[in-house]
């Protein structure tokens, strides 16, 4: 129900913008009004001061469709900055959160995900769109709210028993790495549609923490191999559809 809320508040937000009145999005109606001066002397137009186009773009986004190995995963990109040039489309950052849902319900789990993306703008596509490609890295954390999960690490210098922590919600995190094909799509008042496909891995792990804790699974389930593939790192597969402004 969250997640479907948040999909709300994204197409929300996209009806708002339309109505937004300064800066790149619109103009004022009197600064359409052509100076008496430069309509009786055009040739003084080439001295007059004119805003440079801003390349930063602001935006948000949904990945309707996405794979996380063979498992189904949607999620929702809410904050998105974009440096676009002619020949650079840099995502400088984009946060997201995401869910995926699979039969095995101790397999469901929650994303949140950090990324950058510095692609080369390669081709035009029709008259206002371009087609860029690059890679992409960032940070993922991934929880499994049915999975309960504890730490465990020996340390034989202190004594034969091991030092273990309380059970709790498992969670996990790593970085992730893959490459990103995007068209983008130049809208009114210089707004942007962009289109992406993301090919990417993920690294985090399910058996020992960075400092070498072991996790150690309540639910019997979790721990046969088999199952335990469930929930293991995968390749993922994402098509995103964003907004820019």
């Amino acid at each position: 129900m969250r997640f479907l809320l948040a999909i709300f508040l994204l197409f929300s937000c996209l009806l708002m913008a339309e109505d937004v009145e300064y800066g790149r999005f619109s103009v004022n109606e009197r600064d359409l009004e052509e100076d008496p001066l430069m309509t009786e002397f055009p040739e003084l137009k080439k001295f007059q001061f004119t805003e440079p186009k801003s390349n930063l773009y602001l935006g948000i986004g949904a990945s309707p469709i996405a794979l996380i190995g063979s498992k189904v995963f949607v999620s929702t990109s809410l904050f998105q900055a974009h440096y676009i040039s002619q020949y650079w489309d840099i995502e400088l950052i984009s946060a997201s959160v995401g869910q995926v849902i699979t039969s095995n319900d101790f397999a469901d789990s929650r994303h949140f995900t950090l990324r950058f993306a510095p692609k080369f703008i390669f081709m035009n596509i029709f008259e206002t769109g371009t087609v860029s490609f690059g890679p992409m890295i960032g940070y993922e954390s991934v929880r499994f709210p049915s999975i309960q999960a504890k730490k465990v690490k020996a340390i034989p210098a202190v004594g034969p028993d091991p030092f273990e922590t309380q059970y709790d919600e498992f969670s996990t995190a790593g970085f992730i790495f893959g490459a990103v094909l995007s068209q983008t799509f130049t809208l009114r008042k210089d707004r942007k549609f962009k289109v992406s496909q993301f090919f990417y891995s993920q690294s985090y792990d399910v058996d020992r923490t960075a400092f070498d804790w072991r996790y150690q699974f309540q639910d019997e389930r979790v721990n046969d191999p088999a199952n335990k593939q469930e929930i293991v790192a995968d390749s993922v597969f994402m098509l995103e559809f964003a907004y820019l402004f």
